[in-house]
């Protein structure tokens, strides 16, 4: 079942449950998931407000990619827990004859890979959803600044969390050219998230 089609509370039992998963993966992504909603709900307090005229198509964009954001980090949660699941699943399989245990390794090795891409995804989304914030936080309506604020610390969060769980896969994969290359893209990702994070908290005062 999708994160989609079920209630806040019961993905919170779920994720406090014994079940391997949902677990930090997909609750970065919710957490990113909830910035871009602070983020709609930002653009829909600006939208129509006449001191606020020349953002309209401006506030209307950022409406468009916020409800997208929120869709995506929805989606990349149950992605999360699938690829997790896929772990579980190689995990387990029997490993009696040589033939079993080559077969097991090669189901685990592709498993972990999906394991610590699927969260990369989710950190990749949390940084779009930090640069709107960004662009919102001087355009949008003054008196939801503190929206903006919440949502940016939740987008970072979800950021943080999610490349965690890239990095706690990293060292069982037995590719090192896989390994290497994500991992520069996880230090191109940091950086980035870091700098529009400080810029957005730097700006957003009372």
């Amino acid at each position: 079942m999708s994160f989609e089609d079920i209630s806040v509370k019961e993905f919170m039992d779920r994720l406090a449950s014994d079940e391997p998963a949902p677990g930090g993966g997909s609750a970065s992504a919710i957490a990113g998931a909830m910035g871009s909603c602070l983020m709609g709900m930002v653009s829909n307090l600006t939208i129509g407000r006449e001191k606020f005229r020349e953002y309209e198509e401006h506030m209307k964009t950022a409406l468009d990619n916020s409800t997208r954001l929120r869709e995506e980090l929805i989606q990349a949660a149950d992605r999360d827990a699938e690829a997790f699941n896929r772990v579980i699943a190689a995990m387990k399989l029997p490993k009696g004859t040589e033939e079993e245990k080559r077969i097991r390794t090669q189901m685990l090795q592709e498993a972990l890979k999906g394991a610590a891409l699927k969260p990369f995804d989710v950190a990749l989304l949390c940084i779009e959803v930090l640069k709107l914030a960004w662009d919102l936080h001087d355009k949008g309506n003054p008196n939801a600044l503190s929206d903006v604020g919440v949502g940016a610390h939740l987008a970072y969060a979800g950021m943080q969390g999610a490349i965690m769980n890239v990095e706690i896969n990293l060292p069982m994969i037995k590719d090192p050219e896989f390994v290497d290359e994500l991992k520069e893209k996880v230090e191109k990702a940091k950086t980035e998230g870091n700098r529009v994070y400080r810029h957005i908290i730097a700006n957003v005062k009372f």
